[in-house]
């Protein structure tokens, strides 16, 4: 039995690394398996006639009580996503965003007073960081802005599937953008203004 069954399923077996972008273009380029690479691609599939058949015959489901599973289901990953995206909006608007500014204010009167000391001092560093955190201070609000937009845009939709495709292919990566312009910020801005742990806080601060 065992043998059969390894013979029958052996292209979904793999030993190596399945986080690799190699492994997802073999599975499905060379071994034909699907991929359905988040919550929203994934859960319709309940819904496909052969685990619909497979559930039913069974008696685990019937095809009404899938349905419903995989309504609810998608609420809740819709639900879960937007409270991530407002926490983030909220995060950015009253942490994020007031200490970049504070930072960064306080690194341009530092320079103005080197100046006004020695007007011939260098404050390359301090100049170009006040700049090029000024710039993601105005990216980071502005993803910010699109992201609260999109987020209220998505009560409009009264399909949860379509809400859930939305989230997918808008919000998602959008949340994604907003991430990466506060990362490379806090990169930048001292540890001791930055309102979050770290990384290396999180992970080398238990003694």
């Amino acid at each position: 039995m065992i043998k059969d069954t390894i013979t029958v399923h052996k292209r979904i077996i793999f030993n190596g690394n399945g986080y690799d972008e190699h492994w997802i273009k073999e599975a499905v380029e060379v071994r034909h398996l699907n991929n359905y690479p988040t919550t929203a691609d994934c859960m319709p599939h309940i819904l496909d006639k052969k685990n619909v058949d497979m559930l039913t015959s069974h008696h685990v489901f019937s095809e009404a009580e899938l349905k419903s599973r995989c309504e609810i289901m998608l609420e809740n990953y819709c639900h879960n996503i937007i409270i991530e995206a407002n926490t983030m909006i909220d995060m950015v608007q009253k942490q994020i965003l007031p200490t970049i500014e504070k930072y960064a204010s306080d690194l341009a009167r530092n320079t103005l007073k080197k100046k006004q000391l020695n007007e011939n001092i260098a404050c390359r560093y301090e100049i170009n960081t006040v700049s090029r955190l000024s710039c993601l201070t105005d990216e980071i609000a502005d993803k910010k802005e699109a992201l609260a937009s999109e987020a209220a845009l998505l009560q409009q939709y009264p399909n949860i599937m379509e809400q859930a495709d939305q989230i997918r292919d808008t919000l998602l990566p959008m949340m994604q953008d907003l991430r990466k312009a506060c990362d490379e910020a806090e990169t930048i801005t001292a540890k001791n203004y930055w309102p979050f742990p770290t990384y290396a806080d999180l992970l080398f601060s238990i003694k």
